[in-house]
């Protein structure tokens, strides 16, 4: 990260970060979203998963559409296969 020393260097690090999810949702079929905050908060969701980090802590969910049915899992549980986009 030493290389980071101005807001453009920054921009470019997240524009081939933000290329290679593309290239990820592309290849799954899976839209991708992403959100950090830089203090405590960091998310990324993806095909009813999520990923929560808050204050170092991390966690895993399975979000099905009803809540009743969400339940955690386990990071080597994940698998995706590239699905039709609705």
């Amino acid at each position: 990260m030493d290389k980071l020393k101005t807001d453009g260097d920054i921009m470019a690090y997240l524009r081939n970060i933000r290329d290679n999810l593309e290239k990820i949702a592309e290849k799954t079929g899976q839209e991708i979203h992403l959100y950090v905050n830089g203090k405590d908060y960091g998310s990324v969701e993806t095909g009813g998963y999520i990923a929560i980090k808050v204050n170092g802590r991390e966690s895993y969910q399975y979000r099905l559409d009803e809540v009743k049915d969400w339940r955690h899992v386990e990071p080597d549980q994940i698998a995706f296969e590239k699905g039709e986009r609705t």
